[in-house]
């Protein structure tokens, strides 16, 4: 399963928890109050 997820993946690595959890802390902090209604998508450039 990883090497199919490799294979699609553009940074040809998966993500470190760090990484997807640094999204989650920027957007529950201050500086993403004025962000509203908006999907973040943390795949490393997947959906890029």
């Amino acid at each position: 399963m990883e090497k199919h997820m490799l294979g699609k993946q553009p940074m040809k690595r998966l993500l470190k928890p760090s990484e997807i959890a640094g999204a989650a802390i920027y957007l529950a902090s201050d500086g993403a109050a004025p962000i509203t209604g908006i999907s973040l998508n943390v795949s490393g450039g997947m959906l890029a």
